[in-house]
């Protein structure tokens, strides 16, 4: 049996895993500056690659406006990067890596992404998730980075199995069993419902007899819903409409655990500053005395956008997810395609609650809608599934 790694899996693993390595382990001392140094040598390493290929496609020509806006606007207004240096350098930098592996060899580069997404998630079962002390304080990692790598990792693996990639079924299946339970032992209510609607999607578009239920789904319908959420949540309080079921049968607080609180700070910033925002980590909400502490974390990415950007950002980015979803309403792939635009729609549902650009995956994510569906755009052909 050959048991020899082969030399592109290794370049692929150093590349990708200071982008997707668990956040936990940056809270063990001294190796936060091992994962940033390691990082900054893939960037540089990344940015050689792509320029001996360079490619602009819609999709990553709108990504590297957003983030030279990103850059521009955080040096005028801070006078530096301060400690925005993963998502204004290597969050494009990741978008380029993407890019180019999916034209060398987007096999290697799912099949490795899975392997970093399957790490993660063992690690977040046996490891990130135990209670040390009562309440939320757990042993390393933080809890709502965990939903969207739940998300993450499911989805690769669908592609994975979708495509036939040899060697990724077992871990395929596994990943997804652990995204599943580790959402739901760490409980991010909108992380829970995102997995249990990509679940639900997947039962259908799996069942040939049951596909025309989800014919109706695709991302020029799912975006505006997901965004028209986003909208009513945070500026109309739209939750209030339902008070029975989120209080009485979900058992949560319709100030969705101290949330509206911190988005009506948010605004009040934003507002000051809507055009252009503060740039990246150049403001901190205010928040209560009895709360303690402020910080740049606005609990919705919708307002983080608007912090980070004002509404140029928040526009460039919502161009760089219509481009997405127009890939993924194109896909040839029945199946991938109903799946990402159900993975799209999930993750619009949690960025209610969560402002996912201050993690690397969801940049990750977001370039893998945008470009692994392009590759297959067409119409789409329901019996053209790889096996």
């Amino acid at each position: 049996m050959n048991t020899k790694i082969p030399k592109i899996r290794v370049e692929l693993f150093f590349l990708l895993f200071p982008y997707l390595s668990p956040l936990g382990l940056n809270s063990i001392k001294g190796f936060k500056i091992i994962i940033l140094s390691w990082m900054m040598i893939s960037m540089v390493i990344t940015i050689l690659l792509w320029i001996q290929k360079p490619r602009f496609n819609l999709f990553t020509g709108v990504g590297i406006a957003y983030f030279l806006y990103i850059i521009i606007i955080t040096i005028i207004e801070t006078g530096g990067i301060g400690d925005g240096l993963r998502k204004m350098f290597g969050a494009p930098c990741l978008f380029l890596l993407i890019d180019y592996w999916m034209r060398v060899n987007k096999n290697e580069l799912l099949k490795m992404m899975l392997h970093i997404s399957f790490i993660e998630e063992l690690l977040n079962l046996l490891l990130w998730n135990v209670k040390v002390f009562s309440g939320d304080q757990y042993l390393l990692g933080i809890r709502t980075y965990f939903p969207l790598f739940g998300v993450f990792g499911i989805y690769v693996a669908l592609l994975c199995m979708e495509f036939g990639i040899s060697g990724t079924k077992r871990i395929g299946m596994l990943t997804i069993a652990m995204a599943i339970l580790s959402n739901f032992i760490t409980w991010s209510s909108t992380g829970v419902v995102a997995i249990v609607i990509i679940m639900g999607m997947l039962f259908f578009v799996k069942h040939e007899k049951l596909e025309r239920i989800v014919d109706i789904c695709d991302c020029k319908k799912l975006i505006p819903i997901g965004v028209a959420l986003n909208v009513g949540v945070v500026f109309f309080n739209v939750q209030y409409y339902f008070s029975f079921i989120i209080s009485n049968v979900l058992g949560e607080s319709l100030m969705l655990n101290g949330r509206s609180i911190i988005w009506d700070s948010a605004i009040k910033l934003i507002k000051e500053k809507l055009i252009f925002g503060y740039g990246v980590y150049g403001v901190y909400i205010p928040l209560p005395d009895w709360w303690g502490t402020s910080y740049n974390y606005a609990h919705n990415q919708i307002l983080q956008f608007l912090l980070d950007g004002g509404l140029i950002a928040t526009i460039l980015f919502g161009l760089l997810i219509v481009i997405a979803g127009r890939n993924i309403d194109a896909s040839r792939n029945y199946r991938i395609g109903k799946i990402s635009a159900i993975v799209m729609f999930s993750y619009l549902l949690m960025m209610i609650s969560e402002a996912y650009s201050n993690y690397l995956v969801f940049y990750a994510l977001i370039a893998l809608l945008g470009e692994y569906c392009g590759e297959y755009s067409g119409e789409y052909n329901r019996k053209e599934i790889v096996r």
